[in-house]
């Protein structure tokens, strides 16, 4: 009746059902752990059932077959009884299961950040105190009467009100696990911020998570812009060792992606054949435009296992270029440089967002505001932190192979770059890429809002071919709505911000 792969194991309550293809712990009391015993051991309800009566003869037969059927039902629920089932299917079905079981660990461990962030940052401490919340009673609950916590006060009470006075922070510091740093601005003014560098491990579910062999990704690389923070900041003139902290190296880069050359192409080339890495961590215009001056060049790029986009939203045109230049799956992976090195969701085959619930707990407030508080981040405790991201909880536990152990969320842009239109409605960056998403003949755009119910589309056109500017029209006409005025048009390049970042969707200033 039990799978034959379901182990069955004594544990102090009673006994425990492990599914080895999925994870599952499923605990029962010592009332159940005789008939699970019997049920891996006779199959079938009926034949437990009259062990069980043989044993105990005043009980009445059919009730006791009744009740034992009643509990194999809820076996199978879980799918811990039918021997057919597809990993794929065992893991929809567990997946609400699993994800309670790990949401209740993340609350515990949320109420200990709390309680750190409540003792050793004065700012944390006087919010709490004037939500009236007593300190023993910080948690999930209590977590939603405090005011969320702005850019502004990040930078008005860095360092003294939020980073602890601790000796531990200060070794970490003479040694260089953490280190003080500005972020790159693009939602802001700069912010400075501790950063942890001992943060930056994959989610231990990566190989479910992006369909590798499981140790395969030990070393990476990065290619990003030159202003994004910290250690990646390099112009060129350190060595490779010099770039190179632990397992991952920073490729050098330069302040204008459109002004990459063949000789930058061939320095990215040589450096991946010496470093070897198995990942690439990149900023999607970045590798875009490296790919396509390789391309034009004639000259082959190096293959990766996986290729990780962060730094700014990548567009459905970014992502179908790197698979095939690369030769291997693109995965959003989503952190902050605000947080001080905790990560927040890491993209899976199936192409949702799974938050790091091992780095963040994760809110996301009536009208989108993306909410964080890192929960083993003591050196810089931020409680319910807005990094300026607009989000979206997906309703439904995702059924990929590293489904159950967190909730996923679909990430929409900045908050900055949302457009409301005079219907009431917003369109968010996510919303502009899911219009153009299919369509093919260029490389990067942006949507501009010129007026109230003016926009106009730029797109940069992939070499030798050209942009259907009139479809593209067509696809954010139907999203905007009838009233508003379209144009679209070829240019050459899209403009930085100051951090060097490209925005996809632009409101009227």
């Amino acid at each position: 009746m039990i799978r034959r792969d379901v182990q069955l194991l004594p544990s102090a309550a009673g006994a425990q059902l492990v599914d080895t293809k999925t994870g599952l712990v499923a605990n029962f009391d010592e009332g159940a752990a005789e008939v699970l015993s019997l049920l891996k051991a006779h199959g079938e309800a009926p034949a437990v059932a009259r062990v069980l009566h043989a044993a105990q003869p005043d009980a009445e037969l059919p009730a006791l077959t009744e009740e034992i059927e009643r509990f194999v039902a809820q076996l199978s629920q879980l799918g811990l009884c039918d021997e057919a089932l597809s990993e794929a299917q065992l893991r929809a079905r567990q997946a609400p299961l699993l994800l309670a079981a790990t949401r209740r660990e993340v609350e515990a461990e949320l109420s200990a950040a709390l309680a750190h962030a409540y003792r050793s940052a004065p700012f944390i401490k006087a919010r709490v105190d004037a939500a009236q919340v007593a300190p023993d009673a910080l948690n999930a609950e209590t977590l939603r009467r405090l005011p969320p916590m702005t850019k502004a006060d990040l930078r008005r009470e860095f360092p003294h009100a939020l980073v602890p006075d601790s000796p531990e922070v200060k070794a970490r510091l003479r040694s260089g696990a953490l280190s003080l740093f500005a972020t790159s601005g693009s939602t802001d003014e700069r912010l400075e911020v501790l950063f942890d560098w001992e943060k930056g491990e994959l989610p231990a579910s990566y190989p479910s998570l992006w369909g590798v062999e499981p140790g395969s990704l030990r070393k990476g690389a990065i290619f990003t812009t030159p202003v994004c923070a910290g250690f990646e900041c390099t112009l060129g003139l350190k060595t490779l060792a010099e770039r190179t902290r632990g397992s991952t190296v920073t490729l050098n880069s330069l302040g204008d992606p459109f002004a990459l050359t063949e000789q930058h192409v061939r320095a990215f080339v040589a450096e991946v054949a010496e470093f070897q890495p198995d990942v690439l961590f990149t900023h999607p215009v970045y590798a875009t435009l490296l790919v396509r001056r390789a391309q034009a060049a004639g000259l082959a790029l190096p293959r990766f296992k996986v290729v990780l986009v962060s730094y700014q939203l990548a567009t459905a045109q970014e992502r179908r270029l790197l698979a095939s230049a690369f030769g291997c799956r693109v995965f959003s992976y989503y952190g902050a440089t605000d947080l001080g090195g905790a990560l927040i969701g890491a993209e899976c085959t199936h192409g949702r967002l799974h938050e790091r619930n091992d780095h963040v707990f994760l809110e996301v407030l009536e009208g989108g505001a993306l909410t964080l508080t890192p929960l083993k981040s003591p050196h810089l405790p931020l409680v319910r932190y807005q990094v300026g991201d607009l989000a979206a909880l997906d309703a439904e536990p995702c059924d990929c192979p590293a489904g159950g152990v967190s909730r996923t969320f679909r990430l929409l842009g900045r908050g900055k770059d949302r457009v409301t239109l005079s219907t009431g409605a917003s369109v968010t960056p996510y919303d502009v890429d899911a219009a153009l998403g299919s369509l093919s003949g260029f490389d990067l755009y942006r949507v501009v809002q010129t007026a109230p119910l003016a926009f106009e589309l730029e797109v940069v056109p992939a070499p030798g071919q050209t942009p259907p500017l009139a479809e593209c029209t067509a696809a954010l006409q139907q999203l905007l709505g009838a009233e508003v005025k379209v144009k679209a048009r070829a240019v050459r390049r899209i403009p930085q911000q100051r951090s060097l970042k490209t925005r996809l969707l632009e409101p009227l200033t």
